[in-house]
């Protein structure tokens, strides 16, 4: 979580996004980015949604999927 939550902040400065983090022990760690209303028909645009019952996995590959995201639809993070 350590490289995620900053990762986020500095995207937020310019970059409108919802960010939901949640753990429940049937569901274990979930992150979940996405654009509200920016989809096709208003829907949502997601982002990613990542499961895991590791933490650091999760916080680490939603950082992976949203810097992918960054990098090939708006140019660079």
């Amino acid at each position: 979580m350590d490289g995620l939550i900053p990762f986020i902040e500095k995207i937020l400065k310019y970059e409108a996004l919802h960010v939901d983090i949640g753990y429940g022990k049937i569901t274990d760690w979930t992150v979940h980015i996405y654009k509200q209303g920016c989809g096709e028909n208003g829907k949502d645009l997601e982002i990613c949604f990542v499961q895991d019952c590791d933490a650091e996995y999760a916080f680490s590959k939603a950082k992976v999927l949203l810097m992918d995201w960054m990098s090939e639809n708006r140019g660079g993070y």
